[in-house]
């Protein structure tokens, strides 16, 4: 069940008050634990956008999860913590096209006149929250992101240099309910066509860089340097998956 007690331990945080400081370290440090993942999907164990089963999964076996886990968790412990926060729906840009509607979950978080986008459930993004403010780069660890408007409509983009950019996901500021993402956190887990489930996927971030394992190749990245390790067989990724991430699902 929720527990924010619990869920601030395996953060290795204690409540604060109410801050932007406060925010980026809870950003920062979710990041570090809860690994970006869709390992449940491929395992045939459905997930359901239910609070206390996801609380269950993240906070008793310390699982990571997709978007709709991550995020929409995290967004349960900023409200306890009391900050003022919503969930919005981005679609995103992938294969050359955009998502459709709910595709993607993300948080904003606002502090008197300024408004911030987190996002713990988007794989390899940005560490800390994204000031929502037009046209002006923010750099965060080696890349850069900034957000452009077009009408309603939001695009977060990233770029390593600040001169070539590639489109993240488009939103609007419009808050949304949690059920709201039931048929799309259904299609994603389901449906062939859907990216996550092509190939089974865990990453999370580290204090020196990135690990990713996928069904072909184990990727770690440290201080800008990337070793990409081919993998051959389930038994080759089961073995990397307990070595790296603490699962272990050979009997699965």
């Amino acid at each position: 069940m929720f527990n924010q007690e619990k869920y601030l331990k395996l953060l290795g945080l204690e409540a604060e008050q109410v801050s932007l400081k406060f925010l980026k370290k809870l950003h920062l440090h979710h990041l570090y634990k809860f690994p970006f993942e869709n390992l449940d999907i491929h395992l045939k164990r459905p997930i359901v956008l239910d609070v206390e089963k996801i609380a269950s999964k993240m906070l008793d076996q310390e699982r990571g999860g997709f978007c709709y886990e991550l995020n929409g968790l995290f967004f349960e412990l900023l409200k306890s913590l009391n900050f003022d926060c919503f969930i919005i729906s981005a679609e995103v840009w992938f294969n050359e096209k955009w998502g459709p509607p709910y595709d993607h979950m993300a948080i904003v978080v606002k502090f008197e006149d300024k408004s911030y986008l987190c996002d713990v459930g988007f794989g390899d993004s940005f560490t800390y929250p994204k000031e929502i403010k037009f046209n002006e780069w923010q750099i965060d660890g080696n890349s850069f992101f900034r957000i452009i408007a077009e009408e309603e409509v939001l695009f977060l983009e990233k770029s390593p240099d600040m001169q070539k950019s590639e489109a993240q996901y488009r939103f609007t500021l419009q808050p949304r309910q949690y059920i709201e993402f039931i048929g799309m956190c259904d299609y994603q887990q389901t449906d062939p066509t859907s990216h996550f489930t092509q190939k089974k996927v865990i990453s999370k971030l580290t204090k020196t860089g990135r690990i990713t394992l996928n069904d072909d190749k184990l990727t770690i990245t440290e201080l800008n340097q990337k070793n990409v390790q081919p993998i051959h067989s389930k038994h080759e990724f089961d073995i990397l998956l307990k070595e790296h991430f603490g699962y272990d699902f050979s009997e699965s």
